[in-house]
């Protein structure tokens, strides 16, 4: 009875685990159909809690948004949703909680390798640049630029471009904000990206007021004016009045200066986080261009909009500030409260796993028991049968080891044949260096005894040409002749090479190659001094004096650099040549 009521409780238990499977089929179907309308309403959740300040419930929201996208793997997606929430943030300008969706969208594009690192890192300089945090936007703007150089995008270049260059206008680098700007123009001319270029030409107009070059200023602010007409929206032409305002301002031209900044000041932009910004510019504006010049009843009331809207800026900025620092420290809080109670599941968790071990163990201990007791009746069976097998395996190592005995020693003589054949190829071939030293030393002698016969010959007919008559001497000079040409042929030289090259193997070769400058001579007056002829042996070869000769080493040892006290032929016989 006890093993029956054990199969019905499992029974039991597989009938609530399928049917709890088949629950959770149905329901992921159901969340599948209406996924994509789930998604949106909790993007536009977030949306009305970011837009009422709450970015705690904003960021719950966002956060259910993204997993859909995660889940499914969608990479591209991902990013791009991150990077959207991240722009939210930012122009309701809570910039700590941007900077966290951007570099989580950051780390997402590095893990998978995606081609929005670039326009992520202008992102996340943009934050910094509004925060007037100028070294870290240089940094990331930079990093921007690289990739797009990389990845050959001019569009995202020439935004990199002018990035870089606002950063070096606010720091006063003026030279340097130029080169980036007109970087910036020549792409976006080339491929009509109409607004950046308004932007470029804005940025451009402003240095040269900073740099007192009214005329320059004057023409590009002009040209970012059309191109904004064009194609811009209220707020960008909202702020290139402002910017001409300030560019009449600068040169004293106040009358034009208000006209400019009034016109900002009546722009509609509403709906856009930019619009107290933009007021605040031109209300500052008409209030320094009114003082200036005297009336002091307008400048007072705009100057009053001005701390109005600025007071406004700086608390919301404030404000969202604490906002961001409340929720981070909620959170913080939380993760600890999370992080304890971890701990405390982690230290129940330990307790049953060691119960459970515990339990295991005494079990296995029982049934090494049992399964020991049966080993050892088993092995007292088959201890006979071992021992026999065991005497038959030792004999067959014997047989074994005496087989590799034999082959040790037949190897060991064939090493020994070897050593005997490698002697005798030894032997054999200092035979043979021998036998060419001395073809060397007999074609060399043979040169020398050859030339000393011709010169002797030479000069018994130079005494015959004194002695005889006048007709005889054009004979005997044409001998005299033969006997130079035989005497300085080309042909005892090549015997002479190829015998000493035998010997010497790459003396010439090696020679060159640390001496390029060497001419024939040279070299043949080298090789005769490494095989170690006298001064005298080499005159009579090549047919000079000995005067000469001595010459010749000297000319020789300026080439090889060499002092005059060094002596050649222990110079080639110790260097490697």
């Amino acid at each position: 009875m006890r093993y029956n009521r054990k199969i019905t409780i499992i029974l039991i238990l597989i009938f609530c685990l399928t049917t709890t499977l088949f629950a959770d089929t149905i329901r992921d179907t159901k969340v599948y159909n209406t996924k994509e309308e789930s998604a949106n309403n909790e993007f536009n959740t977030g949306k009305s809690f970011l837009d009422s300040n709450n970015i705690e419930e904003a960021n719950k929201y966002f956060t259910r948004y993204l997993e859909d996208f995660q889940l499914n793997n969608d990479v591209e997606n991902t990013i791009q949703e991150y990077i959207k929430i991240g722009l939210l943030f930012k122009n309701r300008l809570f910039y700590a909680s941007a900077l966290d969706y951007y570099f989580r969208a950051k780390n997402y594009s590095e893990q998978n390798s995606t081609k929005y690192n670039g326009r992520i890192f202008n992102k996340i300089g943009d934050v910094y640049y509004d925060q007037e945090n100028y070294d870290n936007a240089l940094k990331y703007f930079l990093l921007a630029k690289n990739v797009y150089d990389s990845l050959n995008n001019e569009r995202g270049l020439a935004i990199s471009y002018n990035n870089i260059g606002e950063i070096y206008r606010f720091t006063k680098r003026y030279d340097t904000a130029l080169q980036y700007y007109h970087k910036s123009v020549e792409l976006n001319l080339k491929n009509s990206n109409h607004l950046i270029l308004a932007y470029n030409y804005n940025n451009i107009g402003l240095v040269y007021i900073e740099m007192n070059d009214s005329l320059q200023g004057f023409r590009y602010l002009m040209k970012s004016k059309s191109l904004i007409e064009k194609y811009g929206d209220n707020e960008k032409k909202a702020s290139i009045n402002i910017s001409i305002g300030y560019y009449y301002y600068s040169f004293n031209d106040f009358k034009n200066a208000i006209k400019y900044y009034r016109f900002a000041s009546k722009v509609n932009i509403a709906g856009s986080e930019r619009e107290v910004i933009v007021k605040r510019d031109a209300f500052e504006g008409l209030h320094k261009s009114y003082s200036a010049i005297g009336d002091y009843q307008k400048a007072y009331k705009y100057y009053k909009k001005y701390i109005e809207l600025n007071n406004l800026i700086f608390n919301n900025k404030t404000s969202r500030r604490l906002i961001e620092i409340q929720y981070k420290n909620k959170i913080k809080k939380q993760q600890s409260e999370i992080m304890l109670l971890q701990k405390v599941v982690d230290l129940e968790n330990k307790r049953k796993t060691i119960s459970n071990i515990l339990l295991g163990v005494s079990l296995v201990l029982i049934l090494i028991l049992v399964y020991a007791f049966f080993l050892i009746k088993r092995s007292l069976r088959q201890k006979t049968k071992l021992f026999k097998e065991q005497e038959k395996v030792t004999s067959l190592e014997l047989e074994k080891k005496e087989i590799l005995n034999q082959k040790l020693l037949l190897d060991k003589k064939r090493l020994e044949d070897q050593r005997k054949i490698d002697s005798l190829n030894q032997i054999n071939l200092e035979e043979k260096l021998e036998h060419k030293k001395q073809e060397l030393a007999l074609s060399t002698l043979h040169t020398i005894n050859k030339n000393e016969i011709l010169l002797k010959i030479k000069n018994s007919i130079n005494e015959l040409k004194e002695k005889r008559a006048d007709e005889a001497i054009p004979y005997i000079k044409n001998v005299i002749d033969e006997i130079d040409n035989s005497m300085n042929l080309d042909k005892d030289w090549d015997s002479f090479k190829l015998h000493f090259e035998d010997v010497h193997p790459g003396f010439f070769k090696n020679l060159l190659k640390a001496f390029p400058d060497l001419t024939s001579d040279e070299l043949k007056m080298c090789a005769y001094l490494k095989i170690n002829l006298s001064s005298k042996e080499i005159a009579q070869i090549l047919n000079i004096t000995a005067v000469a000769i001595n010459k010749r080493r000297n000319r020789l040892r300026k080439k090889l650099n060499l002092s005059p006290e060094t002596d050649l032929v222990k110079f080639f016989t110790n260097e490697k040549y």
